[in-house]
């Protein structure tokens, strides 16, 4: 079953940071935006060179299997 966020920031009371670890290091990102967008609209997902931002990305409406055109994006910036 799939679960019914509509929002990700809108559950969080403080500054939420993700943390990724592999075997090269501890990397930590603090979430600073999100979007739902068209499955084409790429510009959307745009490759960062000056600044490492961790991109998230999902179908949505996350509240079944069936194909959406839609994407529902989280951003987050290097901390």
């Amino acid at each position: 079953k799939y679960a019914e966020v509509d929002s990700i920031l809108d559950l969080m009371d403080t500054k939420y940071i993700i943390e990724i670890q592999t075997n090269y290091g501890d990397f930590y990102y603090e979430l600073y935006d999100e979007q739902i967008v068209l499955e084409t609209e790429t510009d959307k997902l745009p490759i960062q060179k000056n600044e490492e931002i961790l991109m998230l990305y999902t179908c949505y409406n996350m509240t079944g299997a069936d194909k959406t055109q839609y994407r529902y994006v989280v951003y987050a910036k290097k901390v």
